[in-house]
């Protein structure tokens, strides 16, 4: 029994050790991909096989005397690999570039900012389907005005005023930063400065792009007073999505767990739903089962088909509903006498020079780096779209070019292709206001 029991452990050691192995090569991005994931499963589950088969021949034992001390080192092993995980997931979130660039920028309330940045929840709306719930914290408050972030300047305006709308995706939502410092604080703020007194409405939803956004504006025009101003901040998503998605779509992870409900596919859905439950409980099944059943209920586990998409037919449509997008979101507002701004945000690779900190975010799209499942084909169509849409966009009214903006700026701005740090909203911030006072003029 001594020798089962011993055995039984380095068996269970072994699969610890794997679990490690797992989570420390395993980013949020899967980078080592479900094939070697896979590979690392079925290796444990013939070690476990192995082990037993030779345990129980050697010892000439009953299988109920195996089945014990296994069993009970299962359950030890799972609750010893659960524990380990969830303590170690703060380490790794420390070690990430999105906190790092808030210790190393002295952020006062990084590690508030940290706890408070992915707890918002999504709730659902009708025909543009999801934007941030309301949610209060002393870092993040998202308001219960279709989703808009909190921004405290509107509180300092008093009488008469301008309604200001922006749109755009997770980098105008800005969980890396707290609200006096978003882009949609900074217009207030510099408006004011100018003389303009502007409530800001900063409607800001991770993976919105231009057509998503324009669907939320109408809707929005159908249920609200029209604003004075409307803004549209964009360009990641518009290149980003099309060649991980399609043109013009949605993330794909969005449109497979509709379709299954449009479809009335019951079974898929229960699965996904205990799936989600799961992995919300469960640290380890996050880390080893969750994926394998995303994998059979959508056939994919990153929802990226960037092989299929990055092509030039497909960039070319890509151009081509960013246009369209800008043309009927112009036509909307020249007949509600709206003023409306198209903006191309700042990316990574539209900065010069990098920092060294930006330098080690463009290399996680390297091989080797976290975000390699993307690889450089991501960077590389949407440095092209950038390129092809300033050349095509250049002299269309109401368009402005907001790309290189961050050129010459010695602080760290982006954690990634596109996403910024805690401070760098409220330069974006202050150069739209400037483009919005240059063009619309005082309030009167």
């Amino acid at each position: 029994m001594v020798n089962i029991s011993i055995g039984t452990l380095l068996l269970l050691s072994n699969l610890l050790i794997n679990v490690y192995t797992l989570e420390q090569y395993v980013s949020i991005n899967n980078h080592i991909g479900f094939k070697g994931q896979l590979i690392i499963y079925f290796y444990n589950a013939a070690i476990l096989f192995i082990g037993g088969y030779l345990l129980y021949f050697r010892n000439k034992i009953k299988p109920t005397n195996y089945l014990y001390p296994v069993c009970i080192g299962l359950f030890f092993f799972i609750i010893v690999s659960e524990i380990y995980l969830r303590m170690n997931r703060s380490t790794f979130v420390r070690q990430t570039l999105a906190s790092r660039i808030l210790y190393e920028a002295n952020f006062k309330d990084a590690d508030i900012l940290l706890g408070e940045s992915n707890k918002v929840k999504v709730k659902f709306y009708e025909y543009f389907l999801f934007s941030p719930d309301k949610y209060s914290s002393r870092t993040i408050n998202f308001t219960d005005y279709y989703g808009a972030r909190h921004v405290p300047h509107n509180d300092a305006i008093k009488g008469k005023h301008l309604t200001v709308w922006i749109f755009g995706g997770s980098t105008l939502q800005e969980e890396t930063t707290s609200d006096e410092y978003t882009i949609g604080n900074s217009i207030a703020i510099s408006l004011e400065e100018k003389g303009i007194n502007a409530i800001v409405r900063s409607f800001g939803m991770g993976g919105y792009q231009s057509s998503m956004e324009f669907v939320k504006f109408t809707e929005l025009l159908r249920r609200e007073k029209k604003p004075d101003i409307a803004v549209f901040y964009d360009g990641f998503n518009d290149a980003g999505n099309a060649v991980s998605y399609g043109p013009g779509n949605m993330q794909a992870d969005t449109t497979m767990k509709q379709r299954i409900l449009i479809e009335r596919n019951h079974f898929a859905v229960f699965l996904y739903s205990f799936n989600s439950i799961m992995k919300n409980c469960s640290r380890l099944y996050e880390r080893t089962f969750y994926n394998v059943l995303n994998k059979i209920l959508f056939k994919t586990i990153h929802f990226r088909f960037i092989d299929i998409y990055n092509t030039q037919e497909y960039f070319d449509k890509t151009l081509d509903i960013y246009e369209t997008n800008y043309v009927m979101g112009k036509a909307v507002c020249d007949k509600l006498n709206i003023k409306c701004y198209y903006l191309l945000q700042p990316m990574i690779f539209t900065k010069s020079p990098l920092t060294t900190f930006e330098l080690e975010a463009m290399n996680e799209f390297k091989p080797g780096g976290m975000k390699s499942i993307l690889g450089m084909q991501y960077i590389n169509f949407m440095d092209r779209f950038y390129k092809a849409v300033k050349s095509r966009m250049k002299n269309k009214e109401q368009w402005y070019d907001l790309s290189g903006i961050l050129n010459g700026r010695l602080e760290n701005d982006f954690i990634d292709e596109g996403h910024t740090g805690p401070y760098t909203g409220t330069f974006i911030g202050e150069n739209i206001a400037d483009i919005i006072s240059a063009s619309y003029g005082k309030e009167k």
